[in-house]
């Protein structure tokens, strides 16, 4: 966060420096700063992450129910030959819009809070948006839209989030309520506050799964999401952001 700063000078100050000479000094340290301020975010340290689909049964730790509406292929984000993550999209993800709606273009609204949306497998301890870790085990991840609220002012782009919960703690596909969403992804990682990835708005699906930069200081899994609506089969693009924390996250 930056912060203006006021010089208050009182009536009978006197510049110690020729005046030139500190009139030059404070224009160099104001434009410095203004270039500080205006740097973009630095890129986050993915050059060498990749991924790639792969056949892959969802986990065993899901429960079948779960396991049952999730594709049987995986998406394999790795870092080198470093394997992080393993994520299972929804085979076939309901959404509640109509036709028109449809052609339009579908959005996050169209979906209801709580729906399940895949399944990730985590490999190595791993950071999301707020900058909580997750350690390494199977969780769900189900849409959530950010409560409006004064203290989440300006901690994110976007209101949607894929909230993780345990798999354990996750025996059935159907929606979850808000209240008890948010208790089960903050226990899934023993905080206060829900495990969070952002969702950046969807888009039309990509050729194949590749991992973009959304946003200076973001990286994004970009992959084609099937989704049934209005009894019809479509595809949209997901963007689910893997690198990169929210303005206000805790240091």
């Amino acid at each position: 966060m930056r912060h203006n700063h006021g010089l208050t000078l009182a009536p009978d100050w006197r510049p110690a420096w020729p005046f030139g000479l500190l009139f030059t000094a404070l224009v160099a340290t104001a434009a410095a700063l203004a270039l500080k301020g205006a740097a973009a975010p630095p890129e986050p340290k993915s050059a060498s992450w990749s991924v790639a689909a792969a056949e892959a049964q969802p986990p065993a730790e899901l429960a079948p129910a779960v396991r049952a509406v999730l594709a049987t292929k995986s998406l394999q984000v790795a870092s080198g030959e470093e394997l992080l993550l393993e994520i299972w999209l929804r085979a076939s993800t309901p959404a509640q819009a109509t036709l028109e709606q449809i052609e339009n273009g579908l959005t996050w609204r169209e979906f209801a809070p709580g729906t399940l949306l895949a399944a990730v497998r985590v490999h190595h301890p791993f950071t999301d948006y707020r900058r909580q870790e997750w350690n390494p085990q199977v969780y769900t991840l189900r849409l959530a839209r950010q409560p409006l609220q004064d203290e989440h002012l300006g901690t994110a782009p976007h209101p949607e989030f894929a909230l993780a919960v345990a798999a354990g703690d996750d025996p059935n596909p159907a929606p979850l309520d808000d209240r008890t969403l948010f208790r089960k992804s903050a226990d899934a990682i023993g905080s206060n506050h829900p495990a969070t990835l952002l969702l950046w708005p969807l888009t039309r699906p990509p050729a194949s799964p590749a991992l973009v930069t959304p946003e200076p200081g973001h990286k994004a899994l970009a992959t084609a999401l099937a989704v049934v609506a209005a009894d019809r089969q479509v595809t949209v693009g997901l963007r689910l952001n893997l690198l990169g924390h929210s303005p206000k996250a805790p240091e």
